[in-house]
């Protein structure tokens, strides 16, 4: 006995698209019928954009955002490359962002234009491999280790051509209650730490990598 996929009922649909990568699913089964339409708005999508090419990238943007439901884009993965961060602005119902190749120029974009307005983020993973100067960095954990960002319970931050993390500059009274683990791919000295786990009274593991005080940064 063989049966189609459009047998199957709308549930089981749902489950086996959210396995299939966005674009491959688009692509696929977008406009061959009204009912893979409705099924496609519907599924909690979680795009991951690293890497691909400016023809996927514009697809993407052009062709399957104008056809889904914003708020169902629960994780989005993204690279810095092309300075294509500005692209998360519309995405203000995320659980999980993980941005690849972060550019120092665009720190400021994230920390004031982004990071605040995503209120359910639960999952934050940056990474850069670029020169980063020291106040985009206090800037940017400024807004990490506070109440704007009140979802958040997961963090992991590396910048490897950035020297030792300092953590003076955190309002140890605006901190984050959420934050549960928290890895930081930095050297840091241990007043340093001392000053961050009173910033995150919460966390239950914490990661950095520590180093004696005549380090420079």
């Amino acid at each position: 006995m063989t049966s189609r996929l459009e047998e199957l009922p709308n549930e089981l649909l749902w489950f086996i698209m959210e396995y299939i990568p966005p674009i491959d699913l688009f692509r696929t089964f977008f406009n061959l019928n009204q009912r893979f339409n409705t099924i496609l708005r519907l599924i909690h999508f979680r795009f991951n954009l690293l890497y691909i090419n400016k023809n996927q990238f514009n697809y993407f943007f052009n062709k399957i955002l104008p056809n889904i439901q914003l708020n169902w884009i629960e994780s989005f993965y993204i690279d810095d490359i092309s300075n294509r961060i500005d692209s998360i602005n519309i995405f203000e119902n995320l659980r999980s962002l993980t941005i690849y190749h972060l550019h120092t120029e665009n720190i400021d974009l994230l920390t004031n234009n982004i990071l605040p307005k995503l209120k359910q983020l639960n999952y934050l993973y940056l990474y850069s491999e670029f020169i980063i100067k020291e106040w985009n960095i206090n800037s940017l954990t400024n807004v990490i280790f506070s109440e704007q960002m009140p979802s958040l319970t997961y963090c992991y931050l590396a910048f490897q051509d950035f020297g030792r993390m300092g953590f003076d500059h955190l309002d140890s009274i605006n901190k984050t209650l959420s934050l549960k683990t928290l890895i930081i791919d930095q050297w840091c000295r241990l007043r340093d730490f001392i000053r961050l786990l009173q910033c995150v009274p919460n966390t239950q593991r914490l990661t950095v990598r520590m180093c004696e005080s005549n380090i420079k940064g």
